[in-house]
């Protein structure tokens, strides 16, 4: 049973001599797919298979083993368009290439190795005649260019012509290529350059369309710049009023409270004067009521002297008509009557003075505030009573 690997690039360098024919060949994970359907489409069998893999059948004395193997072309396009990690691909690449030479070193006569690349697109017809005459074939299908657009053949134009060119590569093509059925031409097919060419159009496109975004974000940016510039003096200004403001209100502040402890101090000398007149209106008070005692007892002494008065009369009255036989009753009666005059002559005196004493009229004042302010007395525990 016989089986190959693919891969898909062509390389340097050819085996010659046929291969026998095999229903069934094996390819490395590198071959890419148009590869695969090529050899689908010739009536082979396809397998892909691993060096492990590989081992073990060679180990286990399988027989003669066609094996199809390939640059990374097609993962490498892949990392370039999504930004991936090709170095690591490529070293990968360098590994499982380096086991299949290994192997191949142990087992030339059982393992043969055909170049992928004899059935890509950049092959010429006499490489893809080679092929199937060492296959048993008639003929190869030829492979056209795939991918999904301009931009994946760019990548897998540039992945192809770059790989073929790497230092790191050298040594293991050269003697990858030494020992394959491979091509000796390594240019690229005219096929090629409309899609490239369409690639690169629309990269041209996509970066005048990225210029124009370019300008109209610098121009987005600058206006923004500007807005903010305006909005920035806008708040300095506000703020510098705001400053003002505040500084107006700090004044504000202090004048109040100035204000308010001058306003302090005036109620606690209020307080004080009210204090004052209170004690006043109580001495006012203490000397009206010492007054009007003073004015009752007047009273009542010339009440008493009028009753004395009269009494006296009336007994003189009596007297007198007792006066005949009374006469010396009468003039002791005259003499008390002297008396009663006298004392009261003593007590309209000193009522004289009491009104004209300097005491009484430094009184008046205070009778009259008395009078003033008995009303607002009278109306403090009633305004207190509805508070």
């Amino acid at each position: 049973m016989k089986q190959i690997l693919d891969t898909g690039k062509p390389v340097q360098s050819m085996q010659t001599g046929s291969l026998l024919s095999a229903s069934t060949v094996l390819v490395t994970e590198d071959v890419p797919g148009l590869v695969l359907q090529a050899l689908l489409g010739a009536g082979l069998g396809v397998e892909r298979i691993d060096t492990e893999q590989l081992r073990e059948r060679l180990e286990g004395g399988t027989g003669q083993i066609s094996l199809f193997w390939d640059i990374p072309s097609e993962t490498v396009a892949s990392a370039l368009r999504n930004e991936g990690q090709a170095v690591e691909i490529i070293t990968d690449w360098l590994d499982r290439m380096r086991g299949l030479l290994s192997l191949m070193r142990r087992h030339r006569r059982e393992l043969k190795l055909l170049d992928a690349r004899l059935v890509s697109p950049q092959a010429e017809p006499s490489d893809r005649e080679r092929l199937a005459s060492a296959l048993g074939l008639a003929s190869l299908p030829e492979v056209q260019l795939g991918g999904d657009g301009p931009d994946d053949t760019v990548s897998q134009m540039l992945a192809v012509l770059t790989l073929s060119r790497l230092d790191m590569l050298r040594d293991c093509l050269d003697e990858l290529e030494a020992n394959s059925l491979t091509s000796g031409n390594d240019a690229l097919a005219t096929s090629w350059l409309e899609p490239a060419a369409q690639g690169l159009r629309r990269i041209r496109q996509l970066s005048l369309d990225l210029k124009d975004k370019t300008e109209q974000d610098d121009r987005a940016l600058a206006a923004a710049k500007a807005d903010c510039a305006r909005l920035s003096a806008e708040l300095a200004t506000t703020v510098s009023s705001a400053e003002a403001h505040a500084q107006e209100i700090s004044l504000l502040r202090d004048e109040l409270g100035v204000q308010l402890a001058e306003m302090s101090r005036c109620e606690k000398e209020i307080s004080l004067l009210r204090d004052q007149l209170g004690v006043q209106l109580a001495e006012i008070a203490r000397r009206e009521e010492d007054g009007l005692r003073k004015e009752e007892l007047r009273d009542k002494a010339a009440y008493e002297s009028e009753r004395a008065l009269s009494r006296a009369l009336t007994d003189l009255r009596r007297e007198a008509r007792e006066r005949n036989s009374l006469q010396a009753r009468l003039q002791d009666t005259e003499a008390r009557l002297a008396s009663v005059e006298a004392e009261r002559n003593i007590l309209s005196q000193q009522m004289t003075e009491i009104y004209e004493s300097r005491s009484w009229r430094i009184t008046k004042p205070l009778r009259q505030v008395r009078l003033l302010v008995a009303p607002i007395r009278e109306a403090e525990p009633s305004s207190q009573a509805d508070s």
